[in-house]
């Protein structure tokens, strides 16, 4: 199994419940409702980054995308789409 690194914008926030981040990896989830975005955990087991919706983070995953995590965040030079 290959895992990638990955630029995601971050389409919900993680909560006092839930230390996850719901996210969108870009480009390949675009369209895709919020909803069925998936929920990933921190990479680093002692840091937690929170987020806010529509920043840009790195993540790091396998190719069909049912397994990642999240590095910390991400210049928004990086994805060349932003407007």
């Amino acid at each position: 199994m290959a895992y990638s690194f990955y630029v995601a914008e971050i389409v919900e926030a993680s909560t006092i419940d839930d230390n996850r981040l719901r996210i969108r990896v870009l480009p390949y989830m675009d369209g895709i409702p919020k909803e069925k975005c998936p929920c990933w955990p921190s990479f680093f087991r002692d840091e937690l980054y929170t987020g806010k919706e529509g920043e840009f983070v790195w993540v790091i995953c396998n190719e069909d995308f049912s397994l990642g995590y999240v590095f910390g965040i991400a210049n928004y030079n990086t994805y060349g789409d932003i407007t």
